[in-house]
């Protein structure tokens, strides 16, 4: 019995064969493996990324159902890990802002009804600017960020057009 050679050397690159598209690619193609006899996957990465995505779209519901478990079980966790990632705040920092508003609405300074107050920040700069409440969170972005909305709207409530 023969085995197949998954390495060779070609113009003085070393090349390994990838088991899906059946080429030849140079070692930087593929991805590393510890539990392979030369640390490297069977599939380039151009494959490699084609089959997760192939697998995803099989079993969508399946990750979700399971992105939801883990949200419900590890609230806080979760919480940390999206201040971090779209604010890159932490949750104490979080606390700490929270905190120095009176546990209100930085706007309306109503009280938060059982959710956490959105984080509000300027879409330019990424500068966290407050805590609000989800309506005046939605204001603020219905109105686009602009004082001159704002102001507008505020002397059409007035009676002044």
């Amino acid at each position: 019995m023969t085995q197949r050679v998954e390495h060779k050397i070609e113009n003085g690159k070393e090349l390994r064969w990838c088991n899906r598209c059946k080429q030849w690619l140079p070692l930087p193609s593929f991805a590393k493996n510890a539990h392979e006899w030369d640390k490297l996957q069977h599939t380039c990465n151009s494959c490699h990324t084609e089959l997760h995505k192939t697998w995803y779209r099989g079993h969508k519901r399946y990750k979700s159902d399971r992105t939801k478990e883990y949200a419900k079980a590890h609230p806080e966790t979760r919480r940390k890990a999206q201040l971090k990632f779209r604010f890159g705040m932490s949750l104490e920092e979080y606390d700490a802002i929270f905190a120095s508003q009176g546990g209100v609405c930085a706007i309306c300074k109503g009280a938060p009804n059982g959710k956490n107050l959105c984080v509000d920040h300027d879409h330019e700069t990424e500068e966290v600017r407050g805590l609000l409440c989800h309506e005046c969170n939605a204001m603020l972005g219905f109105a686009k960020n602009s004082t001159a909305i704002l102001q507008t709207a505020v002397g059409y409530l007035g009676g002044k057009q």
